[in-house]
Protein backbone atom coordinates (compact mmCIF):
# COMPACT_ATOMS: atom_id res chain seq x y z
CA UNK A 1 0.00 0.00 0.00
CA UNK A 2 1.21 3.32 -0.62
CA UNK A 3 2.28 6.02 2.36
CA UNK A 4 -0.27 8.72 3.00
CA UNK A 5 0.51 12.09 1.76
CA UNK A 6 -0.95 15.08 1.99
CA UNK A 7 -2.81 16.75 -1.32
CA UNK A 8 -2.33 19.60 -3.04
CA UNK A 9 -5.92 20.32 -3.89
CA UNK A 10 -5.88 23.79 -2.24
CA UNK A 11 -4.50 25.12 -5.63
CA UNK A 12 -8.18 24.75 -7.36
CA UNK A 13 -9.67 26.53 -4.65
CA UNK A 14 -11.46 30.17 -5.25
CA UNK A 15 -9.10 32.87 -3.61
CA UNK A 16 -10.71 33.68 -0.50
CA UNK A 17 -11.93 29.80 -0.04
CA UNK A 18 -7.74 29.76 -0.45
CA UNK A 19 -7.32 32.53 1.88
CA UNK A 20 -9.14 30.64 4.59
CA UNK A 21 -7.07 27.06 4.12
CA UNK A 22 -3.41 28.37 3.90
CA UNK A 23 -4.32 30.79 7.36
CA UNK A 24 -5.66 27.12 8.98
CA UNK A 25 -2.18 25.54 7.93
CA UNK A 26 0.45 28.06 8.83
CA UNK A 27 -1.49 28.21 12.37
CA UNK A 28 -1.30 23.92 12.49
CA UNK A 29 2.14 24.21 11.85
CA UNK A 30 3.23 26.66 14.14
CA UNK A 31 1.26 25.21 16.72
CA UNK A 32 2.40 21.74 16.18
CA UNK A 33 6.22 21.07 17.43
CA UNK A 34 6.88 18.54 15.06
CA UNK A 35 7.10 20.68 12.11
CA UNK A 36 10.44 22.76 13.31
CA UNK A 37 11.77 25.08 10.79
CA UNK A 38 9.36 24.97 8.01
CA UNK A 39 10.98 25.16 5.00
CA UNK A 40 9.48 28.78 4.04
CA UNK A 41 9.51 30.87 7.31
CA UNK A 42 6.34 31.39 8.75
CA UNK A 43 6.42 34.76 9.05
CA UNK A 44 6.91 35.18 5.72
CA UNK A 45 4.24 32.75 4.68
CA UNK A 46 1.15 34.95 6.54
CA UNK A 47 3.12 37.82 4.75
CA UNK A 48 2.16 36.32 1.95
CA UNK A 49 -1.39 35.47 2.55
CA UNK A 50 -1.91 38.94 3.99
CA UNK A 51 -0.55 40.64 0.81
CA UNK A 52 -2.68 37.70 -1.35
CA UNK A 53 -6.37 39.05 0.83
CA UNK A 54 -5.26 42.21 -0.34
CA UNK A 55 -5.30 41.63 -3.57
CA UNK A 56 -8.41 39.95 -3.85
CA UNK A 57 -10.31 42.75 -2.21
CA UNK A 58 -8.63 45.42 -4.68
CA UNK A 59 -10.62 43.31 -7.37
CA UNK A 60 -14.09 44.38 -6.63
CA UNK A 61 -13.60 47.28 -8.99
CA UNK A 62 -13.55 45.04 -11.87
CA UNK A 63 -9.72 46.42 -12.88
CA UNK A 64 -7.87 44.68 -14.97
CA UNK A 65 -4.47 45.46 -13.32
CA UNK A 66 -6.02 44.68 -10.03
CA UNK A 67 -6.37 41.04 -11.61
CA UNK A 68 -3.37 40.76 -12.63
CA UNK A 69 -1.79 41.79 -9.17
CA UNK A 70 -4.01 39.18 -7.08
CA UNK A 71 -2.91 36.34 -9.50
CA UNK A 72 0.76 37.41 -9.36
CA UNK A 73 -0.23 36.91 -5.07
CA UNK A 74 -2.13 33.65 -5.91
CA UNK A 75 1.09 32.39 -7.71
CA UNK A 76 3.19 33.36 -4.83
CA UNK A 77 0.87 31.46 -2.03
CA UNK A 78 0.72 28.19 -4.94
CA UNK A 79 4.20 28.06 -4.74
CA UNK A 80 4.94 28.83 -0.65
CA UNK A 81 2.36 25.87 -0.23
CA UNK A 82 3.68 23.61 -2.64
CA UNK A 83 6.88 23.84 -1.13
CA UNK A 84 5.08 23.62 2.33
CA UNK A 85 3.08 20.38 1.44
CA UNK A 86 6.40 18.60 0.29
CA UNK A 87 7.88 19.50 3.95
CA UNK A 88 5.21 18.39 5.44
CA UNK A 89 5.09 15.06 3.34
CA UNK A 90 9.15 14.27 4.48
CA UNK A 91 8.65 14.81 8.36
CA UNK A 92 5.47 13.03 8.30
CA UNK A 93 7.10 9.98 5.83
CA UNK A 94 3.43 8.53 5.75
CA UNK A 95 2.20 8.85 9.21
CA UNK A 96 -1.34 10.09 8.86
CA UNK A 97 -2.14 11.44 12.32
CA UNK A 98 1.40 13.95 11.41
CA UNK A 99 -0.20 14.61 7.88
CA UNK A 100 -3.44 15.86 9.47
CA UNK A 101 -2.13 17.39 12.39
CA UNK A 102 -0.42 20.02 9.82
CA UNK A 103 -3.94 21.40 8.19
CA UNK A 104 -3.19 19.66 4.49
CA UNK A 105 -5.70 17.53 3.44
CA UNK A 106 -4.99 13.76 2.86
CA UNK A 107 -4.67 10.99 0.46
CA UNK A 108 -6.97 8.67 1.69
CA UNK A 109 -5.90 4.96 1.79
CA UNK A 110 -7.15 1.50 0.61
CA UNK A 111 -8.23 0.40 3.95
CA UNK A 112 -7.06 -3.28 4.39
CA UNK A 113 -9.46 -6.45 5.27
CA UNK A 114 -6.60 -7.82 7.51
CA UNK A 115 -6.31 -6.77 11.06
CA UNK A 116 -3.30 -4.84 11.90
CA UNK A 117 0.23 -6.34 13.73
CA UNK A 118 -1.30 -3.02 15.86
CA UNK A 119 -3.38 -0.30 16.14
CA UNK A 120 -4.22 2.62 18.48
CA UNK A 121 -7.85 3.32 18.96
CA UNK A 122 -8.97 6.74 20.59
CA UNK A 123 -11.76 5.91 23.28
CA UNK A 124 -14.76 7.99 24.30
CA UNK A 125 -12.52 9.96 26.68
CA UNK A 126 -9.90 12.36 26.29
CA UNK A 127 -6.50 11.66 27.00
CA UNK A 128 -7.25 7.39 26.96
CA UNK A 129 -6.12 5.45 24.18
CA UNK A 130 -6.68 1.63 23.60
CA UNK A 131 -3.44 -0.13 22.23
CA UNK A 132 -4.50 -3.30 20.27
CA UNK A 133 -2.00 -6.30 18.79
CA UNK A 134 -2.92 -8.61 16.62
CA UNK A 135 -3.72 -12.06 18.01
CA UNK A 136 -0.62 -14.33 17.92
CA UNK A 137 -0.89 -18.04 17.69
CA UNK A 138 0.42 -19.62 21.18
CA UNK A 139 1.55 -16.23 22.18
CA UNK A 140 0.92 -16.31 26.23
CA UNK A 141 1.58 -12.50 26.61
CA UNK A 142 2.32 -8.93 25.14
CA UNK A 143 4.97 -6.49 26.30
CA UNK A 144 3.97 -3.15 25.85
CA UNK A 145 6.31 -0.35 25.22
CA UNK A 146 5.71 3.96 24.72
CA UNK A 147 7.82 6.86 23.79
CA UNK A 148 6.01 10.15 24.38
CA UNK A 149 6.68 11.84 20.87
CA UNK A 150 7.16 10.39 17.18
CA UNK A 151 10.02 8.48 17.25
CA UNK A 152 12.88 7.91 19.75
CA UNK A 153 16.09 8.44 18.27
CA UNK A 154 17.93 5.83 20.70
CA UNK A 155 16.45 2.71 21.77
CA UNK A 156 17.03 3.40 25.63
CA UNK A 157 14.48 5.95 25.05
CA UNK A 158 11.73 3.77 25.01
CA UNK A 159 9.90 3.18 28.19
CA UNK A 160 8.19 -0.04 29.11
CA UNK A 161 4.46 0.38 30.13
CA UNK A 162 2.67 -2.77 30.54
CA UNK A 163 2.99 -7.02 29.75
CA UNK A 164 -1.04 -8.15 29.36
CA UNK A 165 -1.95 -12.25 28.97
CA UNK A 166 -4.52 -9.98 25.93
CA UNK A 167 -3.79 -8.37 22.81
CA UNK A 168 -5.39 -5.25 24.12
CA UNK A 169 -4.48 -2.31 26.77
CA UNK A 170 -5.85 0.93 27.67
CA UNK A 171 -3.49 3.52 28.77
CA UNK A 172 -5.01 6.82 30.76
CA UNK A 173 -4.14 9.96 31.98
CA UNK A 174 -1.99 11.02 28.47
CA UNK A 175 -2.05 14.65 27.61
CA UNK A 176 -3.97 16.10 24.66
CA UNK A 177 -1.84 17.54 21.52
CA UNK A 178 0.48 15.55 22.09
CA UNK A 179 1.98 12.11 20.42
CA UNK A 180 2.58 9.09 21.61
CA UNK A 181 4.41 5.98 19.73
CA UNK A 182 3.70 2.44 20.67
CA UNK A 183 5.37 -1.09 20.15
CA UNK A 184 5.07 -4.62 20.99
CA UNK A 185 6.67 -7.61 21.28
CA UNK A 186 5.40 -11.21 21.99
CA UNK A 187 5.99 -13.88 24.45
CA UNK A 188 5.63 -17.34 23.28
CA UNK A 189 7.43 -21.02 24.21
CA UNK A 190 9.87 -19.87 21.05
CA UNK A 191 10.92 -17.39 23.51
CA UNK A 192 10.58 -13.41 23.30
CA UNK A 193 9.95 -11.79 19.67
CA UNK A 194 11.86 -8.54 18.76
CA UNK A 195 9.38 -5.98 19.16
CA UNK A 196 7.56 -5.09 16.06
CA UNK A 197 7.04 -1.89 13.84
CA UNK A 198 5.95 1.14 16.28
CA UNK A 199 2.48 3.14 15.44
CA UNK A 200 1.93 6.79 16.39
CA UNK A 201 -0.83 8.94 17.12
CA UNK A 202 -2.32 12.49 18.16
CA UNK A 203 -3.98 12.10 21.77
CA UNK A 204 -7.03 14.03 21.30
Amino acid sequence: MKKAKPLLDFVQLPPLEKVGFCRNVSAHLASDPVFLNPTVPLDEVNAAIDAFEVSILNTHDGSRTAKAIMREHELIINTMFTTLNAFVNSVANGNEAILRSSGFNVLRQPVPHVKAVLAINYTEHSGCLEFDSARIDKVVAYIWQIYMGVLPIAETDWVPFKTTTQSKCVIEGLTPGLYITVRVAYVSSAGTSDFGAPVTILII
